[in-house]
């Protein structure tokens, strides 16, 4: 009898078969990589992938006070108020309105860019009345049509 490598008492024969054969029978691959191998990985992949397809979100705004009253202005004549600041916005309502910054300035302005519209939030009737009076506001030597 023949010792093997392995310490093991076996025939030439077979030891000359299972030199060559079995070890290669026994050989297991390494599974592939999948995600339950590599979650951190792939759930990064994944944000990154979904990110791209979305647009750029802005912060929502605070709440507007619930007793107070709301005034929308809907800009006409080709008036984007995505492309106007909205101080200038602002100052161009007042005018129109008639009424004084001072006077105004616990008023709150929010310009809308994605429904394209102003939202004007008032305690006080008088100047709601006044804000929903106004049919064209002027921004620098243009004249805009709105509606409110």
């Amino acid at each position: 009898m023949k010792t093997t490598r392995a310490g093991s008492n076996v025939t030439g024969a077979i030891m000359a078969a299972s030199h060559h054969v079995i070890p290669q029978m026994h050989r297991t691959r390494r599974p592939p990589i999948t995600e339950a191998h590599t979650p951190l990985r792939n759930q990064a992949t994944r944000q990154r992938r979904n990110n791209q397809n979305r647009p750029i979100q802005r912060p929502r705004f605070p709440r507007l006070p619930k007793d107070d009253i709301k005034v929308v202005i809907r800009p006409r004549d080709g008036l984007n108020v995505a492309r106007i600041s909205e101080a200038t916005l602002r100052d161009s309502i007042l005018r129109a309105a008639g009424l004084e910054q001072e006077l105004a300035s616990t008023d709150i302005f929010r310009a809308n860019q994605t429904q394209n519209i102003v939202v004007i939030s008032t305690a006080f009737l008088e100047r709601a009345v006044r804000y929903t009076g106004i049919e064209q506001i002027k921004i620098g030597v243009t004249t805009y049509a709105t509606r409110a």
